[in-house]
């Protein structure tokens, strides 16, 4: 039996990317992936197809598809994607639980980009997961020196990081700091109120 394979003009490839990339940004799984296969038939080695492919695949637990499709991706794309497949890689072994090797990943998208915080609040947050709060203190106050990525988010982590070990007024700092870089932080904010509590409530106890 013969198999007829479809191919695609450019007007119709240019559509389907633009259409993969709305869908992928509106978080629509389902839809990214079928769009994605559509257009791997004429590119199978479209670094960024790929990468949005294995990213829906991950989020929908398909692993093992998901990690091919990544290897594929890290194999076709430039060096400038290295950190995002990396970090993608990562965050596919945490949800399947393997932290070690999801800790392997992030610490390689962290040695291909030094100066974003992306690797560390990922490595951090593996490190908090496992309990390893010291570890991952140590990971965030790294990451909040970092000129790139999002510095806001490691502040608030860091101040998770610090709320867990019950060091209230530095986790109040750091909530603060993320309040400061953003405003609307509004999970930043949740925290700030829940340590401010919990400070005045320690203060009430001790007079």
């Amino acid at each position: 039996m013969n198999v007829v394979v479809m191919h695609q003009d450019h007007e119709t490839s240019v559509n389907l990317r633009k259409e993969l990339a709305a869908e992928f940004n509106a978080d629509h799984p389902a839809s990214t992936i079928v769009l994605a296969r559509s257009i791997l038939v004429d590119s199978p080695d479209h670094a960024l197809t790929l990468t949005r492919l294995g990213d829906a695949l991950s989020g929908l637990a398909n692993y093992k598809e998901a990690e091919a499709v990544l290897l594929h991706a890290l194999e076709c794309c430039q060096e400038s994607m290295r950190q995002i497949l990396f970090a993608k890689l990562g965050q596919l072994f945490k949800f399947r639980g393997e932290y070690d090797i999801a800790a392997q990943w992030f610490q390689k998208a962290i040695d291909a980009a030094p100066d974003d915080a992306t690797g560390y609040i990922y490595l951090g947050g593996v490190l908090a997961r496992q309990g390893k709060l010291s570890e991952a203190e140590n990971i965030y106050r790294r990451a909040t020196q970092c000129k790139d990525g999002c510095i806001d988010e490691a502040h608030h982590n860091l101040g998770l990081v610090l709320r867990g070990q019950n060091r209230l007024k530095e986790s109040q700092d750091c909530f603060s700091a993320a309040l400061q870089m953003d405003a609307d932080y509004r999970e930043a904010r949740h925290a700030l109120d829940d340590v401010t509590a919990a400070i005045r409530y320690c203060a009430q106890r001790d007079a």
